[in-house]
């Protein structure tokens, strides 16, 4: 891999779902598949088959006068000789991007682009969608109306592949399929990829293979519209078969019309097992197979698209530095990268440099936070099975844990206890503790036998002097006992709870006296696992004093938590600290992919620890207090609510705080927040409560829906 700068991130998009694959679609509209191979082997997980440009646009135009002109949109390839519409400019947004276009054939015509694959936070389905959105905007500026032509071609890279045509009755798109058939099943595992639309007038076609010069000459043969979908000839099994699906709008003068097209696909899961006779993509459980996938793109378009808008709105009104919402941005569309997933049997990955023992970022800890669930239908039932399951290492290097496992490496411990911290959170946050209670022996068990392990191994590290992996492994081991004795109380387990407060309690004790004795740096590392441990755990770890001093001490040199870091500082006031190191950060250099998309990931963590929103669906409990230091200049934080279930908004202004949900909902008992309220409005009206310093307490259970809020008035004269 090249050498690659985060800032480098806002000339192209990655669009596609959550270790589905993707489609790199780059500023001069060229674009290249992603991941869209048919192993599970870690080491092939981005090697793309020769297919550049598997996505092709073109546009005709035809005027009152009869004259017809046509044009490739973009600048997909070397081919001077073929009339091009330019791009004009390029906005990158989350997940999205805005083109302009201009040229000569358009004259009084505008063609606007938005391409996008959504990115929600806490949600995995519409976070794992195969497939890339494509919305055209086409006004007519001129006199006269307009007859307007759009062409997608897509290309298939299969060995031997046939084209399908058809219409989903229930979201009213007709697409075109290209189906792999090749007999040689374990050579190549079958795919299929589509194009569709749901505008009424298009027509449609298939092609042995196109490419940039064939293109737009099939595109004119007839002005456009292709065959007259009532006689596709059958072209038999071709390699790099290819579809080609055209839209046509007549356009009045001064009218935009909105069209609106989709290119999915449906690769294996893995390579190995049962399901390598079958089309069985990472988000099975969720799309089938590809028409399965394109009739949900299109039955949720502009829901899929406003929330996706939402988040990156309010990234952009949360208050935030800048440079944080940069970087947000610019490493947003990284999280669709290919190499980020699980294993291939979905076990939670951390990962390690080559050949060492240094530990880096647990990548699959912050995408199972942020995503929970993804690759499995369940979390609970594929994990128990997990859980109770025989270790052993598979023919990639993968490892499958068990709790009875005592074969793993130190990376493996750290993203096993991460683990647990992320299913108490988990399962607190989005559910119930019921996964506790099916597995306790079992968890039980993993939890001290990983306990014990890291802390022996930790000790070592601490007398090498390598201060901070001991302060990472002693960090995650605390909270992983503060979550144990905690559900072994909800559990009613009295002995295991006694045990849990015993060894936390001495690992306590030896973290305190090696924090007492260490002479070096570990102040990136500080910062960091305070976020962790308060954040996440509510432990308290350092002391104030510790604290400022880590603060104080961090510099140019960021380890390679660096938004953790960055989280630390500006928790601790050193906004300008934090936005010089964050600066830093964005023109580093990353030759090593696995480190540039872990940093993606743990921008995401970053965005949710500033949201000053918590909620326990167990106790039916909320707690809202946003950092002040990041409202905007009327005094206002705006930041999103998501999670399992729900999804949208809360705000806090001079004198209120307001709860709105766009889709799902939440049930609230009890709301905590940062300043003194006096009334609670529900629904409307006055609601009966309790309060009692900065917490509500509802006299009944309110369900807060897309249809109501919940808006509390804040006492300004405390």
């Amino acid at each position: 891999m090249s050498k690659l700068k985060l800032k480098d991130l806002s000339k192209s998009i990655l669009l596609g779902g959550l270790g589905t694959g993707c489609l790199k679609w780059n500023e001069d509209a060229s674009n290249k598949f992603s991941g869209l191979v048919k192993t599970s082997l870690q080491e092939n997980a981005d090697k793309t088959p020769d297919n550049e440009n598997p996505v092709l646009l073109a546009i005709g135009v035809k005027r009152e006068s009869g004259r017809f002109s046509s044009a490739i949109i973009g600048n997909p390839g070397k081919d001077r000789k073929k009339p091009k519409i330019r791009t004009e400019n390029f906005e990158k947004q989350l997940s999205s991007a805005q083109m302009n276009f201009s040229g000569r054939i358009l004259n009084d015509i505008d063609l606007k682009l938005n391409v996008f694959n959504p990115t929600i936070v806490h949600n995995p389905i519409d976070s794992g969608i195969p497939a890339v959105f494509f919305e055209f905007d086409v006004t007519n500026n001129g006199e006269a109306p307009v007859l307007v032509s759009l062409c997608m071609g897509l290309r298939s890279f299969f060995s031997q592949g046939k084209a399908s045509f058809g219409y989903d009755n229930l979201s009213g798109a007709s697409y075109a399929m290209l189906s792999e058939v090749s007999k040689s099943v374990y050579a190549r595992r079958r795919g299929s990829i589509c194009v569709a639309t749901d505008f009424p007038d298009f027509t449609y076609d298939s092609a042995p293979e196109i490419d940039e010069k064939n293109f737009l000459e099939h595109f004119n043969k007839k002005r456009g519209f292709l065959s007259d979908n009532t006689d596709v000839k059958e072209i038999g099994n071709q390699r790099n078969i290819s579809a080609l699906l055209s839209c046509h709008a007549k356009i009045k003068p001064g009218c935009t019309q909105k069209i609106r097209m989709v290119a999915a696909w449906c690769f294996p899961y893995c390579g190995d097992g049962l399901m390598k006779r079958s089309e069985k993509n990472y988000y099975f459980h969720y799309f089938p197979d590809a028409i399965n996938c394109l009739s949900y793109c299109f039955t949720h378009f502009d829901r899929l698209k406003r929330e996706n808008e939402l988040t990156t709105k309010l990234i952009n009104t949360s208050g935030m530095p800048q440079s944080a919402r940069n970087a947000i941005m610019n490493l947003g569309d990284a999280v669709k990268n290919p190499n980020i997933r699980r294993d291939s049997k979905g076990v939670l990955r951390g990962l390690e440099q080559a050949g060492t023992e240094k530990i880096l970022s647990p990548v699959s800890f912050e995408f199972e936070y942020l995503f929970p669930g993804i690759t499995v239908p369940t979390n609970a039932t594929v994990l128990s099975k997990l859980i109770k399951a025989g270790g052993k290492r598979t023919a990639t290097g993968e490892f499958e844990p068990s709790a009875y496992d005592t074969d793993c490496t130190t990376s493996q411990i750290y993203a096993r206890l991460m683990l647990i911290i992320r299913l108490y959170r988990g399962y607190r946050t989005n559910s119930d503790l019921k996964f506790f209670s099916e597995n306790w022996v079992d968890i039980a068990y993993m939890a001290d036998m990983l306990c014990r392990t890291a802390m022996h191994i930790g000790e070592s590290f601490g007398s090498k002097g390598d201060g901070g992996i001991y302060v990472k492994m002693f960090s995650a081991v605390l909270c992983v006992l503060k979550i144990m004795t905690e559900v072994s109380d909800i559990l009613a387990d009295k002995k295991r709870k006694i045990y849990y407060l015993e060894l936390y309690g001495c690992a306590r004790r030896f973290f305190e006296e090696f924090l007492d004795g260490y002479a070096g740096d570990i102040s990136s590392h500080i910062l960091s696992t305070r976020y962790l441990c308060e954040y996440l755990c509510d432990i308290s770890l350092y002391s104030e004093e510790t604290i400022k001093d880590a603060a104080n001490k961090v510099s140019s040199g960021l380890m390679y938590n660096d938004f953790y870091t960055y989280s630390g500082l500006v928790e601790c006031g050193y906004l300008g600290s934090a936005e010089e190191l964050l600066e830093s950060y964005l023109n580093k250099e990353y030759t090593d992919e696995n480190k540039l998309y872990s940093a993606a990931a743990e921008s995401f963590v970053m965005l949710c620890a500033h949201s000053g929103f918590e909620y326990d669906k167990n106790t039916m409990s909320v707690r809202f207090c946003p950092d002040e230091r990041f409202c905007n200049s009327d005094k206002v934080f705006k930041s999103f609510i998501s999670f399992d279930g729900a999804y949208g908004y809360v705000e806090q202004g001079f004198d209120y705080i307001e709860i709105v949900l766009i889709s799902g909902e939440i049930k609230v008992k009890k709301f905590t927040c940062s300043h003194r309220p006096y009334k609670a409005m529900y629904g409307g009206r006055i609601w009966s409560c309790d309060i009692k310093g900065n917490t509500v307490t509802m006299d009944s259970n309110l369900v807060v829906s897309k249809n109501k809020k919940l808006t509390l008035l804040i006492d300004i004269t405390k």
